[in-house]
């Protein structure tokens, strides 16, 4: 059994009631029984300096006449950098995009290497160039109305033979930085790294691009050197792994990381060899198969054309192994195959980790309840033993007030405190989140769980407003954004982390930061 640098369900119940019969401080007892808070990080702008590795990949476009996209493939390195250009047409790319104008105002400085022109566009204006023979050739321009639209960068010009590369845009200067100077060691903004310094764990599984990863072998990862870090539009690997392992090491906060669906073993060996020998020895890393693999919104080409969602996978390779039938439950094929490459996973990362093993965290994620594909996933067999004899923790995902939306009767006549008060009588009523979550509690303190010690910890949590489908200025949608914004919000997070404690939950990782 590995070990757990948090108290274990056993560990805070018996803090509690030495709590209660008075032998213990009750503020210190209090504070080291209350399970950590740990946050997924989705939205890469708003963390990164550079914010050009949050670009799209580049297109043709003919800026005589102003036609966006040509629908032409424009040639480019390893890197994502066009080599070369039709004559009359420019390459063009695109960030600090669907924001709805909500980033910086100032002076941004573009850097780039080769030998070409570059034309900073939309909200860009006033460009300023400076000339330094091919390294690090720089423009600073201006943003003083920030659009929907974003920043427009068209390379109009490259030599085929020292073509435009390494394109950095470095945001406006804050408080006290330099980020012209600073950039290249410190990637984050300071007060990105001020607002997570608190967090348990960090969960990457948006900054992985977790979701219809098309990751299979080492090869597909991202590199450093690759224009954009970010997945866009259905495509990209997420980012650098080396860049979310300085994140850590930086904030000595412990990763908590997503392997992709369709990655191989070569794959999952690299990834657990560069953690052991770059991570801080002192962090945990929590090791996960994929996201929601039974959640059939990550279904092939659900979103874009050419996806592989993990739904479908896991589908397709339960139906090899016999676990897809006429007579089989519908989340059967989901659970088994979680359970069955989770543990393949997991004997991977313990042979090279070695004698490093109990810092691995294993993960071993179920859908909210202990009904569905919860089962199957804890029970399956492999290499002689259930899989959740082979794990040290179940996550589950208890959100509160996820059943709101535009089918919710009446909602389109509410006021905020309407919605609040709602939410208020419902957060751990039937067919809650935390409802569910209670019945997994329940389930884990019954043989043969009980044995393996299992915690129970939240890979997602928190509110769950959503309105789905809707734009983000719909009525609905604004009345979400009013509520989440409202100081009740935060007494009802309060109580429902005093909810998580008072069960006996672990780590738990809301979703997501802002």
């Amino acid at each position: 059994m590995h070990a757990h640098t948090q108290p274990t369900r056993k560990a805070r119940g018996l803090l509690g009631f030495l709590v209660a019969l008075g032998i213990c401080h009750a503020t210190s007892a209090l504070a080291s029984s209350d399970p950590p808070i740990g946050m997924n990080l989705t939205q890469v702008t708003d963390a990164l300096v550079d914010v050009f590795k949050t670009s799209r990949a580049f297109w043709e476009t003919d800026r005589n006449e102003w036609i966006w996209d040509t629908g032409v493939p424009v040639p480019v390195d390893e890197d994502g950098y066009p080599t070369s250009l039709r004559p009359g047409y420019a390459a063009r790319t695109l960030f600090m995009e669907a924001l709805e104008g909500n980033y910086p105002t100032g002076t941004y400085t573009l850097l780039y290497d080769g030998t070409g022109h570059l034309i900073p566009d939309i909200d860009a204006h006033s460009p300023v160039y400076f000339d330094n023979g091919g390294v690090d050739n720089r423009i600073e321009f201006q943003v003083t109305n920030p659009t929907n639209v974003g920043i427009v960068v068209d390379i109009t010009d490259t030599d085929p033979n020292d073509h435009v590369r390494n394109i950095r845009v470095l945001r406006p200067d804050e408080d006290g930085t330099d980020y012209v100077s600073t950039y290249a060691q410190q990637p984050f903004r300071p007060l990105f790294l001020d607002r997570i310094r608190n967090y348990g764990a960090l969960r990457f599984m948006d900054w992985m691009g977790t979701n219809f990863s098309p990751v299979v072998s080492w090869d597909d990862r991202t590199e450093l050197s690759n224009k954009t870090w970010s997945s866009n539009f259905g495509e990209g690997a997420g980012m650098p792994y080396e860049v979310l392992v300085s994140l850590c090491n930086t904030a000595g906060i412990s990763p908590w990381f997503c392997m992709p669906h369709m990655a191989d073993d070569d794959y999952v060996t690299q990834f657990a060899t560069m953690i052991r020998d770059q991570l801080d020895p002192s962090l945990d890393v929590y090791v996960e198969y994929s996201n929601e693999v039974w959640n059939g919104l990550f279904v092939d080409n659900a979103w874009w054309q050419g996806q592989s969602g993990q739904n479908s996978y896991a589908y397709e390779q339960g139906a090899l192994r016999g676990w897809a039938c006429g007579t089989c439950g519908f989340f059967e094929p989901y659970g088994r195959w979680v359970a069955e490459r989770s543990v393949q996973m997991f004997g991977i990362w313990e042979s090279v980790f070695g004698a490093q093993s109990d810092r691995i965290v294993r993960v071993l994620p179920i859908q909210n309840g202990p009904g569905n594909s919860t089962p199957y996933v804890l029970d399956h067999v492999v290499n002689g033993q259930p899989a959740f004899q082979q794990a040290d923790v179940v996550a589950g995902a208890p959100y509160f007030a996820g059943e709101y939306g535009p089918g919710t009767p009446g909602i389109d006549q509410w006021t905020v405190d309407d919605l609040l008060d709602s939410i208020e009588a419902t957060q751990f009523a039937f067919d809650s989140g935390p409802y569910w979550a209670e019945q997994t509690f329940t389930l884990l303190d019954n043989p043969p769980y009980a044995s393996a010690g299992l915690d129970y910890v939240c890979y997602e949590a928190g509110q769950h407003l959503f309105n789905f489908f809707g734009s983000s200025n719909d009525p609905l949608s604004l009345l979400f954004v009013e509520a989440n914004r409202h100081p009740r919000m935060g007494e009802l997070y309060t109580r429902y982390h005093d909810w998580w404690r008072d069960a006996g939950g672990s780590l738990c990782v809301l979703y997501t930061h802002t």
